[in-house]
């Protein structure tokens, strides 16, 4: 008794009121500061094989076959609104074989935009790296640049994290190439000939905080034209298999796959994954893969194009709201505030029951 009576007395003192408040004001201090550093982590990403083939490589006799040049577009950037931001890596590199070269023409294009802060482990980062193996058609009939096999891997990021004071910060990653080949009967006879194709693709965005979303996106497709339908047959070699998984109310997987059955002539695949920001994490992600034959039929005289390509975009932002962030608190905070509690409590308990247990007699 004479124990619990010497700290109430120390608790309703001068000297304790100065701690208390000394404390609480510490308390408040690390409280805030630790609900104020808003982190954000956010990540876009996809990776993709694509490829065909034109009848084992090389068109059919009687076929002549050429392909124009590519079009292309590619694009990578970030930022973040600080005064510490500062560029940490700007590259692009492209190798490009040679056309004439037999059997492979090689392409490769790797670009990357990091924007770093004091720390570099704050960041935001935009990268593609695309790949491509092109075997030109050993037919007779060729052009040059035909091309009778195709294979590309490729892939895509933009990612951004924040965890200190927060800033503005975007990453944005794209890159589209296609082109288009041409088809044409030079004999006085009907030709049928069987294009093969495939792709298989796997898509993530997540998000981690408020006030932002992660998106990626891709297509891949070959389409024909110049044609009536019933030149074209379209045939599955594997089922089209896709997996999808959505975690938090923000998260959303859109995917389709056309083909002349959706009144299409050739092959679209479509797909995207959305993170928009919401309590905890949130993360949306995609895998699709199919194997598919085409079989072409022209007429005596007759021409077809065929358009094949792709394109992605990646892209990260962090938009910081006026107010305070609403983040989940660490644990360490909810530890600070029943150290609140107990202070109060024990305050509390000092100015109502001490007096009586203390009075003497």
């Amino acid at each position: 008794m004479t124990q619990y009576c010497k700290f109430a007395s120390l608790f309703g003192s001068g000297r304790f009121k100065a701690s208390y408040a000394l404390i609480t004001t510490l308390l408040f201090s690390i409280w805030t500061t630790s609900a104020l550093a808003a982190p954000i982590d956010a990540l876009s990403f996809l990776s993709v094989q694509q490829g065909f083939t034109v009848q084992a490589g090389s068109s059919p006799s009687g076929i002549t076959n050429r392909t124009s040049g590519p079009t292309f577009s590619a694009d990578r950037d970030s930022a973040i609104d600080a005064a510490d931001a500062v560029l940490a890596v700007d590259v692009s590199d492209v190798t490009v074989g040679c056309s004439a070269c037999t059997p492979v023409t090689p392409f490769a294009n790797f670009g990357q935009f990091r924007t770093n802060r004091a720390d570099p482990t704050e960041f935001a980062d935009a990268q593609y790296d695309i790949e491509a193996r092109s075997v030109q058609d050993g037919g007779a009939d060729v052009a040059a640049f035909a091309i009778g096999e195709r294979d590309v891997t490729r892939s895509g990021l933009a990612q951004a994290r924040i965890t200190s004071s927060p800033a503005p910060a975007e990453a944005l990653s794209g890159y589209s190439i296609s082109r288009t080949t041409t088809f044409e009967n030079i004999t006085n006879d009907r030709i049928s000939f069987l294009i093969r194709g495939y792709f298989d693709a796997y898509l993530l965005s997540r998000y981690s905080g408020a006030d932002g979303f992660a998106r990626t996106s891709t297509t891949y497709e070959i389409l024909f034209s110049g044609i009536d339908a019933s030149a074209l047959s379209y045939f599955s070699a594997s089922d089209y298999q896709q997996t999808t998984s959505e975690i938090g109310d923000g998260a959303t997987v859109t995917e389709g796959l056309f083909n002349t059955d959706n009144g299409v002539l050739g092959m679209q695949f479509t797909a995207g994954a959305t993170a928009l920001a919401g309590p905890g994490l949130t993360e949306a992600s995609l895998t699709a893969e199919h194997d598919f034959l085409v079989v072409l039929t022209l007429e005596a005289g007759e021409t077809a194009d065929m358009f094949f390509g792709f394109s992605q975009q990646n892209f990260v932002s962090y938009t910081p709201s006026a107010g305070p962030p609403a983040v989940p608190l660490p644990a360490s905070a909810w530890l600070l505030m029943i150290a609140f509690g107990g202070l109060f409590g024990l305050r509390s308990r000092a100015r109502k029951g001490a007096p009586r247990l203390c009075q003497p007699g």
